[in-house]
């Protein structure tokens, strides 16, 4: 029976540890200044003697971190050296340089290029390791797309739609993955033991010392059409990224968070009807400042902006209904957000309710923070006047 639940045990045992670890760090450190681009680039030649924490749009080390490095946003990229651990969440990753103790991610693509001391850890919709990056530890993969080229020292325990494994792995390979393909560069020191409705596509030149069992998923894993459901990797990857940055927001914009969130509790049918005017206003607006040349920074900066909220509504809303749920206003922040992101990746696996949920959080989330906005600017306006 364990042996049988050993992935998902796994995944969740890994969410919960990044559950506490986001906590602890939303709560115990404050982040680096950016510029006035939400940009922060850490130079050659900058050292850090401390943990450090960073979050904006773009976050770029290239110096020397004697500590953990946390960062959030939507591209973050590791150049220089680290010597704790890398945990970071967003659009974006690349995990260059030296990490010397793990690297624990969640993000939509992310590439290991660098060396890493010990474990990787990686939600993602699409994984790739580099050939020439190290990994000296384990590597635990949860993705869409997983592409190894690189090294891993120990063991690989893995899910994915597409995996395929080109590089060197010394210890043994697990996987659940509807198609699996060892390269012909591929040198497999362990066991490979995957379970797939379809039978790896193995090389006749790749070098393989163990054995190799291959494993067809059991009844209740499989689809009407044959092919295994594979959605915890999905499901994982969605929540701790949405927790890990909204842990951050709870932890450095507390009062706005449960502003935004009375902002929902009292009027719930503005802020809805606001959303559905935006929803539909922006993207004619983006297309309007695409057609005229001198418009199409402010298109960038909208479709950014409009991109950037639907992403975050879902982390405004959870907060909301833990709130709701927990009835404490303003208080047990953390925990509202854990239990409304719960919620919401429950009903997000129901079909057909998904979508309507889907339209009913970007409604929702969009016209709080317009309004939210709106509310604010207008506010500071009359203080200036008087």
């Amino acid at each position: 029976m364990l042996k049988k639940h050993r992935r998902r045990v796994s995944v969740i045992l890994l969410i919960l540890w990044l559950t506490f670890l986001g906590t602890g760090i939303a709560l115990a450190y404050r982040p680096l200044p950016t510029d006035s681009g939400g940009n922060l680039n850490i130079p050659v030649q900058k050292e850090y003697d401390t943990d450090i924490l960073a979050a904006g749009r773009k976050v770029i080390n290239n110096g020397l971190i004697k500590g953990d490095f946390m960062a959030a946003g939507a591209y973050i990229a590791n150049n220089g050296q680290v010597s704790g651990d890398l945990l970071a969440a967003g659009e974006s990753i690349d995990v260059a340089g030296d990490i010397a103790g793990d690297v624990r991610v969640a993000g939509r693509v992310i590439e290991v290029m660098g060396n890493v001391g010990h474990n990787v850890n990686m939600f993602a919709g699409e994984a790739v390791i580099f050939k020439g990056a190290t990994i000296k530890g384990n590597a635990l993969l949860a993705a869409g797309d997983i592409q190894i080229d690189g090294k891993v020292a120990g063991d690989i325990l893995g899910t994915g739609e597409h995996i395929v494994i080109n590089g060197e792995v010394l210890g043994d390979i697990r996987l659940e993955v509807n198609r699996l393909i060892i390269g012909k560069d591929a040198m497999i020191h362990g066991n490979i033991i995957y379970t797939s409705a379809q039978k790896g596509e193995i090389s006749p030149d790749a070098q393989i010392k163990g054995k190799i069992a291959h494993r067809m998923p059991s009844p209740e894993e499989m689809k009407e059409d044959g092919k295994p459901v594979i959605s915890w990797g999905k499901m994982g990857f969605s929540v701790t990224a949405a927790f890990l940055i909204g842990s951050i927001l709870v932890g450095l914009f507390p009062i706005q968070m449960v502003a935004l969130e009375q902002q929902m509790r009292e009027t719930p049918w503005k802020v809805f009807g606001t959303g559905i005017l935006s929803f539909v206003v922006i993207p004619v607006v983006i297309v309007i400042a695409f057609v005229t040349i001198v418009g199409i920074p402010l298109g960038i900066i909208l479709a950014l902006l409009y991109g950037m909220i639907l992403y975050l509504g879902k982390i405004f809303v959870a907060f909301h209904l833990g709130q709701i749920i927990l009835r404490k206003k303003g208080k047990k922040r953390i925990l509202s957000l854990l239990v409304g992101l719960v919620i919401l990746t429950i009903v997000y696996q129901i079909p057909y309710l998904k979508i309507l949920v889907w339209f009913i959080v970007a409604f929702w989330s969009m016209g709080t923070l317009i309004y939210y906005l709106g509310s604010y600017i207008a506010e500071k306006y009359r203080r200036q006047e008087a």
